[in-house]
C-alpha cells in the first residue's frame, strides 16, 4: 500500500515538474515574441527615419541645384 502511495506521488510530482517546464518554456516563447516584435519596431523606424533623412538631403540638393541653376 505504502508503495503505490510513493509512486502516486512520484507521477504527480513528475506531472507538476512538466507542467512548470511547459510554463517555462511558453514563457520564453512569449519574451522571444516580444523581443522580435521590438526588434522589428526599431529596425522600421531606423529604416524610415533614415529614408527620410535622405529625401530631405536630396530635395536639399535639388534646390541647391535649382539655385544654382537659375542664378
Amino acid at each position: 500500500m505504502m508503495m503505490i502511495l510513493l509512486l502516486l506521488l512520484l507521477h504527480l510530482l513528475l506531472l507538476l515538474l512538466l507542467l512548470l517546464l511547459l510554463l517555462l518554456l511558453l514563457l520564453l516563447l512569449l519574451l522571444l515574441l516580444l523581443l522580435l516584435v521590438l526588434l522589428l519596431y526599431y529596425y522600421y523606424y531606423y529604416y524610415y527615419y533614415y529614408y527620410y533623412y535622405y529625401y530631405y538631403y536630396y530635395y536639399y540638393y535639388y534646390d541647391y541645384y535649382y539655385y544654382y541653376y537659375y542664378y
